[in-house]
């Protein structure tokens, strides 16, 4: 094959980065340039076809010279040409030419997950592109752009299509734009069925009334391949297609229609759909505000719905959404009840309060893992790690005395399972720092003036059995006229800790643990800011590269809104803390933390 189509490498073809600037007045002859080329690769593929066996070969050669700037036509050509052998050939040339999927300029999180993409197969690297797609903040935007473009695989073009139009449109007008820039960029002149999608989402948001019935037909041709030619398109396609039609003509103020598109998507799924997908879906009509679609969903599949306990608390989320309080209860309550007193159902209770808590529910998941300390033996580890769960969410709350109470019961249980040789129960925690937990507990819930002295002493409690306990660091960094002594013991005590938590940074720089633990610490308190912001923006970005981690973004952002409040960046914290809050509503701590950053801008502008 032609050396140059071997060497062709994604990425080295600036369609989203930098060139030499052209003076105006060679625009014309670039523009010139491009059509002729453009014609001559349409007069080369259709010699794809030709009888004569020597013009087939000189016109596959010769595409072969052109390289990328054929590969928008020759893809077409390999999809939907009539003719079998053009076909065949311009698959084979399109096949022959080495893409890399990530640039240079691609964020690290895109490039982490994508890094061994073209060595995986069709079913693993549509779990890639969707993990890209849920990064937010389009981060992947790009990169999936680009696989429409560029992807071999015209199922996997229409995948990334799919996960560009699952994501909700900016708010933002500036938001807006930037996303349909970076769209029209990545798409640029293809002609792939994919790219056609993007260029009318892109127009939907734009002029809802101009490109639904364009969208629309979109939607029938792919629905006809769905039944015509299914290796060429999945169910989920079409879905995705479905939805933003609904949304389009939701945008229109034709509810009736959308609510009949979705309707028929609900009964579409019946008995194929996964739990994971259902859930999904249920979440998405509540963004709609399509409540009478919920419940025709939630009749639909009445018996998954009792059976799977996280499907039955996105259906309470739904109701919450839709302000039937009375509702809610009722589905939590059967949540609660799903397994009976079964003893061995404290294992399913206890999962689900894990995934509560990953999607920022406090409150459910307080539940659930009361009822795991209810069915499980005291002194067993899903019952001791429960209950330290509970503790913590008592605290946000800010329920401090309830919270030592709860941990104080539970660290007695710890301690007899040492006494008995039996410490494998205790969750994987150790004594010291669950004890160090609830003495800072019992010091957040001594605020009387009168209760100072004992105040400190819990607090140092605190520090005495776990040394980098960042909470009761903070706590005694910030009371006021503490004896010198006592001031400096504490600031000897943070110097070490930060040290502890550098030489852990070390030891596992992947772990994004420590550097939150580092930045945390020094931001309350004092060190080098800076460092501290470095550390928080690292945490974030190795957990953005890893969804096994999700849920823990909202808690990092935390610590980054504190990390530029350190540095005196108010605007910036107000902003990593509003996204925080919006990750994580309940959280009574981030809220507050939230009012603080507020108040500061507000000072700062003052005269």
């Amino acid at each position: 094959m032609n050396k140059t189509l071997l060497a062709l490498l994604f990425g080295l073809i600036a369609w989203g980065g930098t060139g030499s600037t052209t003076a105006a007045d060679d625009v014309p002859t670039k523009a010139a340039a491009a059509e002729a080329q453009s014609k001559r690769t349409a007069e080369l593929i259709a010699q794809l076809g030709a009888d004569d066996f020597f013009a087939r070969e000189h016109a596959q050669q010769e595409l072969g010279e052109v390289g990328f700037e054929a590969f928008d036509a020759l893809t077409d050509a390999a999809e939907y040409n009539d003719d079998i052998e053009i076909r065949l050939r311009a698959g084979y040339l399109v096949r022959m030419m080495r893409l890399s999927t990530v640039v240079e300029s691609d964020p690290p999180e895109v490039k982490t997950i994508l890094a061994d993409y073209e060595n995986r197969g069709e079913a693993e690297r549509t779990v890639l592109i969707k993990q890209v797609a849920g990064l937010g903040d389009d981060k992947g935007l790009a990169v999936l752009c680009r696989m429409v473009r560029f992807e071999r695989s015209t199922v996997l073009s229409k995948v990334a299509a799919a996960a560009v139009i699952g994501q909700k449109w900016p708010a933002d007008a500036a938001a807006a734009e930037r996303r349909a820039e970076t769209i029209r960029r990545g798409i640029g002149q293809s002609g792939r069925t994919a790219a056609a999608w993007l260029k009318w989402y892109v127009a939907g948001h734009q002029d809802a009334a101009a490109a639904i019935d364009e969208w629309q037909k979109l939607v029938a041709a792919e629905e006809h391949r769905a039944t015509e030619t299914p290796h060429q398109t999945r169910p989920e396609i079409v879905a995705a297609l479905w939805r933003e039609q609904a949304v389009l003509l939701r945008k229109l103020g034709r509810e009736r229609e959308s609510d009949d598109i979705l309707l028929r998507l609900v009964d579409r799924e019946e008995g194929s759909i996964s739990g994971e997908s259902l859930e999904e879906l249920l979440r998405w009509l509540v963004e709609q505000r399509a409540f009478n679609v919920v419940d025709h969903l939630a009749g639909k599949f009445t018996d998954r719905l009792q059976a799977e306990p996280t499907l039955l608390y996105a259906l309470a989320d739904a109701r919450k959404a839709e302000g039937k309080e009375d509702l809610v209860r009722e589905t939590v309550a059967k949540a609660l009840k799903l397994g009976g007193n079964d003893q061995n159902a404290y294992e399913q209770h206890y999962r689900v309060g894990i995934e509560l808590m990953r999607r920022h529910r406090w409150q459910w998941a307080e539940g659930e893992f009361r009822r795991v300390a209810e069915l499980a033996g005291k002194e067993s580890s899903y019952s001791i790690d429960a209950r330290a769960r509970v503790s913590e969410i008592l605290h946000d709350r800010g329920d401090d005395r309830q919270a030592a109470e709860v941990l104080e019961l539970a660290v007695g249980d710890m301690e007899k399972n040492v006494q008995d040789g039996n410490e494998q129960s205790n969750a994987g925690r150790t004594l010291e720092t669950t004890r160090a937990r609830m003495h800072y507990f019992f010091a957040c819930s001594l605020v009387k003036p009168d209760e100072r002295n004992e105040r400190i002493r819990r607090l140092l409690d605190a520090v005495s059995e776990d040394p980098t306990d960042a909470d009761a660091l903070i706590a005694l960094y910030r009371i006021k006229d503490l004896d010198p002594p006592l001031v400096e013991q504490n600031r000897g005590r943070i110097r070490s800790a930060a040290e502890q938590f550098r030489q852990q940074i070390q030891q596992q720089p992947d772990d994004p643990t420590p550097y939150n633990q580092f930045a945390w610490l020094v931001a309350n308190t004092e060190g080098d800011y800076q460092e501290a912001l470095r550390y928080s923006e690292k945490s974030l970005e190795l957990v953005r590269a890893n969804p096994r981690l999700s849920g823990s973004e909202a808690s990092l952002l935390d610590t980054l809104g504190r990390c530029y409040y350190a540095v005196g960046d108010y605007e910036n914290a107000v902003k990593a803390q509003s996204k925080a809050v919006e990750l994580d509503p309940e959280s009574g701590l981030m809220s507050k933390q939230l009012g603080i950053f507020r108040e500061a801008v507000k000072e700062a502008k003052k005269p």
